[in-house]
């Protein structure tokens, strides 16, 4: 089944946002210290922050490294299919995050639109771990990406096959504008649209939203089998899955193929399409020691993604993303800036 080997630009509309790796001696006490609880997304306000990072400039073990959920994606993808043309639509400040965040894009041949930088600060995800292997994530959204425009977008889907929805943008101050306008100027222009799930807890947060871009709009679904039971207010995996793949099964007013590929951490992964038809990867191996899983889920999407995107079968495009997933999290940084290790099936 070929059924994206025939696109030429994709257009991803994210949050710029470096990471902020803590390690070793210091992260447990972090953790207690700002009541960062391990498993969720903590939310810093912009005292915390301030005095959260006069902290790590006392601690050893402190990594900044280009980050976000959607741009980890697309630089991957890029490295996997230089011909395939990626723009990254958002705006990152001029500080040192937004620099990181920037070069990160421009080393993969990313193109990151507008040409112009907005706000004063670029957002970050501190990712702290401690010794135990206990690891809490908080984010500062900062105000970059609040300075992006409708215009902007316009401008970004010019000659675009594909425009892919980061989830975590309806968490910004105008989100929802953003999210609505891409809609519905993608649609005007024939764009096909892709969605990906942001944590389960987003999810449930916006679950109308996503339940409406899911069932109405979204050509491709991308998500872990939390974050469809998010969807669906569930706890049945089966009945989750079941639901997505009716949503999917209805035509969209931009007529192209309809498919969901959802993750479940060591279980097979499943390929669905709008007919019901479903490819289930093998199970990923276990790799040879586990760094930071923080990205895997990106590194799976991205794999895949880009094996339908060199026209591989299905399943070996599945195949693509456990191998992508198990070199992220070997790692610390969550994006790949090297793939020649990476075995491209």
């Amino acid at each position: 089944m070929h059924i994206m080997n025939d696109i030429r630009k994709i257009v991803a509309l994210g949050i710029p946002v470096a990471d902020i790796l803590v390690t070793g001696a210091g992260a447990q006490s972090l953790m207690q210290k700002f009541s960062m609880r391990p498993g969720v997304r903590n939310a810093l306000t912009r005292a915390q922050v301030a005095a959260f990072e006069q902290e790590l400039l006392t601690l050893p073990g402190v990594e900044i490294a280009p980050g976000g959920s959607m741009a980890n994606t697309v630089c991957t993808v890029a490295r996997l299919c230089p011909d395939v043309r990626l723009t990254f639509a958002s705006l990152c400040a001029d500080d040192t995050y937004g620099h990181i965040f920037g070069e990160a894009l421009r080393s993969a041949k990313v193109s990151l639109l507008p040409h112009r930088t907005g706000g004063t600060e670029t957002s970050r995800s501190y990712i702290i771990t401690d010794d135990s292997g206990e690891r809490a994530v908080a984010r500062y959204f900062g105000d970059s990406m609040n300075f992006l425009t409708t215009a902007d977008i316009d401008a970004a889907l010019t000659g675009a096959d594909i425009v892919l929805l980061e989830g975590e943008i309806l968490a910004l101050p105008d989100g929802q504008t953003l999210w609505n306008h891409t809609i519905r100027a993608a649609e005007a222009v024939g764009v096909r649209l892709g969605l990906t799930l942001f944590g389960a807890e987003q999810v449930s947060a916006h679950r109308a939203v996503f339940l409406d871009t899911a069932q109405q709009h979204a050509h491709m679904v991308f998500g872990n089998t939390e974050e469809v039971c998010a969807l669906y207010a569930t706890e049945d995996k089966q009945q989750a899955l079941a639901l997505l793949t009716r949503a999917i099964s209805a035509p969209l007013v931009v007529p192209h193929p309809r498919f969901t590929l959802v993750s479940d951490g060591k279980a097979p992964a499943h390929f669905i399409t709008a007919t019901g038809d479903v490819t289930a990867s093998a199970p990923p191996l276990a790799p040879e020691k586990i760094v930071n899983t923080v990205g895997a889920g990106d590194g799976f999407m991205a794999g895949t993604f880009a094996g339908l995107l060199l026209g591989r079968e299905v399943e070996r495009a599945m195949n693509m993303g456990h191998a992508l997933a198990q070199h992220v999290i070997q790692q610390e940084a969550a994006q790949l800036a090297d793939i020649s290790g990476v075995l491209v099936c």
